[in-house]
């Protein structure tokens, strides 16, 4: 079976999706999960992805558990919630 040739622009997409994952430590799957709201990140992935994306950390924080309402063990203490 062949396997369809994927176009630059993909594969642009897919470089950078991996080369973020070696940046802050973890799988590729990883990310796309928490690109498509499967996961939600845990406090010390949250800090090193506004990090690496020169983001603030809390908002980062604040929106990645705005829907579910899911707060980390820990996290109540270590980020200033309005």
């Amino acid at each position: 079976m062949s396997r369809k040739k994927e176009s630059p622009f993909g594969q642009v997409i897919r470089e950078r999706r991996r080369q973020l994952a070696r940046r802050i430590k973890t799988s590729t799957p990883y990310i796309g999960h928490l690109e498509g709201g499967k996961r939600h990140p845990s406090e010390r992935v949250v800090s090193r992805l506004a990090e690496v994306l020169g983001l603030e950390r809390r908002e980062l924080f604040l929106l990645a558990n705005q829907k579910s309402g899911h707060v980390p063990y820990g996290a109540i203490a270590t980020v200033d919630v309005p």
